[in-house]
C-alpha cells in the first residue's frame, strides 16, 4: 500500500493536490464508510480462526476497536462487545436477505492487514 506522501492525485483543474488535502479526503472517505456500516449485520473472521457475527455499531477515534452489538460467537450472544481491529482478518457485511434466510446473496467483504 502506498504511503500518503507517495500518493499524487490530480484535482479537477488538472493540478496536483497538496498532501494535506489528500489526507483530508482519505479521512472523510473513511468516516463515511464507518457511518455507512452503522447498524449493519457483519461477519468477522478473526486471526485465531474464529468466525463471529453481530451488528456493527462504532469504531473508536484511533480505529483500534470496533463496537459490535449482539455478538454471536457460536457459544453464546454478548449484548455489546469491544473487538480489537488488530484481531480481525476480514469483516464481511451480511445483507438483510441473508439474515432472514430468504435466499443466497453475495456479501461485501473488507480485508484488514496490520
Amino acid at each position: 500500500m502506498a504511503n500518503v506522501a507517495e500518493v499524487s492525485e490530480v484535482g479537477v483543474d488538472g493540478e496536483e493536490q497538496p498532501e494535506d488535502e489528500i489526507r483530508a479526503q482519505m479521512r472523510e472517505r473513511t468516516l463515511k464508510m464507518w457511518l455507512a456500516l452503522r447498524n449493519s449485520r457483519v461477519k468477522l473472521n478473526l486471526y485465531s480462526g474464529v468466525e463471529v457475527t453481530g451488528v456493527f455499531q462504532a469504531v473508536d477515534a484511533k480505529h483500534e476497536n470496533l463496537v459490535i452489538a449482539d455478538l454471536d460467537s457460536g457459544i453464546g450472544v454478548v449484548p455489546v462487545a469491544l473487538v480489537r481491529w488488530s484481531d480481525v482478518l476480514s469483516m464481511t457485511t451480511v445483507p438483510p436477505a441473508e439474515t432472514n434466510s430468504s435466499g443466497p446473496t453475495t456479501p461485501t467483504q473488507a480485508s484488514h492487514a496490520s
